[in-house]
């Protein structure tokens, strides 16, 4: 039995070390499994023989390039390099949370062996999927500046191609703004601005259009600014008399954002 269990833990570390590695590089291969099964081989027999260190050094270093060729796809020797060395930095991180174990419990059991790697391989794909989507947030995230009049606001703004919202009065796209950006356009009471009872003439253009949620109907105010800029890395783009809508919706928590830009907006 004791075999068994050796076969049945090495087998499923390897899984979750390839795993976590071919979602960092997005990549699947359809010989993973075969990879998986020789270094599980590989592992259960060396321990068998009195092998020296350097001998143990070159079978782990042999393995693992045997491991990458089967899990991973590459065309340049650079790709196949990030592959090796990514696959032994998680290796790293899965031994390195078992010896910590090792060293807090004194003596470790297969269960808590399968536990520990586990628990850091769950933690590894919530990384991954956070860097994941912080990398797309940052894709479509611009630096915009609001020009009205003397005031120049500058804020983060996000590109979403869900926007498709139009002012059905003058047919122009509206970009979407917090109520805290609003205040910073025009200084005037929440209560009054959440309870619609602003007075639309000290806006430029300021009126009410009707819009459609997934539960009811609803208001929205909108007005129109000077000028917006959008600024990426590479470009600045300048959009004149702009129509700017005031969301209650919070979309600033998930974009990271305070100005939700139209999908017409694009930045080549």
């Amino acid at each position: 039995m004791y075999i068994e269990y050796i076969i049945i833990e090495n087998f499923i570390v390897n899984f979750f070390i390839i795993s976590c590695a071919q979602k960092i590089m997005k990549e699947k291969s359809k010989l993973t499994f075969v990879g998986i099964i020789l270094s599980t081989i590989i592992s259960v027999i060396c321990p068998l023989f009195n092998l020296t260190s350097w001998t143990k050094l070159v079978i782990i270093i042999c393995t693992s390039v045997l491991l990458t060729c089967l899990s991973f796809k590459f065309s340049t020797f650079k790709s196949f390099a990030l592959s090796y060395l990514l696959l032994l930095g998680i290796t790293f991180m899965f031994g390195g949370s078992v010896e910590m174990l090792k060293q807090l419990l004194g003596q470790t059991t297969i269960l808590i062996v399968l536990f520990s790697t586990f628990v850091v391989y769950i933690l590894s794909i919530l990384v991954i999927k956070l860097l994941g989507r912080k990398k797309i947030l940052d894709s479509f995230s611009f630096d915009v500046t609001i020009i009205i009049g003397e005031k120049q606001i500058n804020e983060k703004g996000y590109l979403d191609s869900g926007n498709l919202l139009y002012d059905p009065i003058t047919s122009k796209p509206i970009c979407l703004i917090t109520q805290k950006v609003f205040q910073k356009i025009y200084d005037e009471n929440l209560v009054t601005i959440f309870l619609k009872k602003l007075d639309t003439t000290k806006l430029k253009n300021g009126h009410y259009i009707d819009i459609n949620t997934a539960l009811k109907g609803g208001k929205m105010l909108v007005f129109d600014i000077d000028k917006l800029l959008v600024k990426s890395n590479h470009e600045e783009k300048s959009f004149n008399n702009i129509s700017l809508g005031l969301s209650f919706s919070g979309f600033e928590k998930a974009m990271h954002a305070a100005v939700l830009l139209h999908s017409s907006q694009i930045l080549v």
